[in-house]
């Protein structure tokens, strides 16, 4: 058996460097051999708390580096109308429907489960993305004289409100596909109780190359493109 001082050495050498640094405030002597232990054994147990710390520390910070957030862009029709069909077109409200009014991204599983990915999340809310990549869109149809956003001091005759009932990755097909509809609905800005002109409803979809950032944004932006597409032509078949 060794003597208590080498014993002491020899579980001193097994400890972690920042209690190393510690033992010397500790004096090491045969005759408070226990008040040693006692202190070795509080050292030790606080090594294990800095380490648990160090290590949930790392685990988050891995969390946060594997974070990944989106905006949407759609593609611009390439040409107007010859003639504006619509008067001035205001840009209203935007809104979600749940659960896809969150900032982060709804995953549908195979298997039809709806989860939120932790990982995957919008710079801003979906809606209000949208709303803001809608108004660009229309300017650009040419369909009304003008298009003014929300803000604006100008009065328009209508009002364009929007919903996104979905947007989210589905992966219950062969090809994951990401996914957005949309619901519009023209308002007169004239009437007292904001009379429905018209609404209707579009689904955009895109297949899902990999699982890498930028072919997560090109799928969204080309499912927001087809939706907005697809409502564009709705409005020229219409007469208000």
């Amino acid at each position: 058996m060794y003597p208590i001082h080498t014993r002491l050495t020899i579980i001193s050498n097994k400890l972690p460097c920042c209690l190393i640094a510690l033992l010397p405030y500790f004096k090491l002597d045969v005759r408070c051999s226990i008040l040693n232990v006692r202190c070795l054994c509080f050292l030790a147990a606080l090594s294990l708390v800095l380490l648990s710390g160090c290590i949930s520390s790392d685990a988050q910070l891995l969390a946060v580096n594997q974070k990944r957030s989106y905006a949407l862009q759609a593609s611009l029709p390439a040409k107007p109308v010859a003639k504006p069909l619509f008067n001035n077109l205001k840009i209203l409200s935007f809104n979600s429907q749940p659960p896809f009014d969150t900032g982060n991204l709804i995953v549908k599983r195979a298997n039809g489960e709806t989860v939120m990915d932790y990982y995957t999340s919008w710079i801003a809310s979906p809606h209000e993305l949208i709303r803001v990549q809608s108004m660009n869109y229309l300017r650009k149809t040419g369909l009304f004289k003008s298009v003014y956003d929300s803000s604006s001091g100008v009065l328009a005759p209508m009002g364009l409100e929007g919903t996104v009932e979905q947007i989210l990755l589905d992966f219950r097909k062969e090809r994951p596909m990401a996914v957005i509809t949309l619901r519009f609905t023209l308002v007169d800005e004239t009437a007292a109780d904001f009379t429905m002109l018209w609404s209707a409803e579009a689904t955009g979809s895109a297949p899902l190359e990999s699982s890498n950032s930028s072919d997560i944004a090109t799928a969204f932006d080309a499912a927001l493109t087809q939706a907005l597409s697809k409502l564009a032509s709705e409005l020229k078949t219409i007469s208000l």
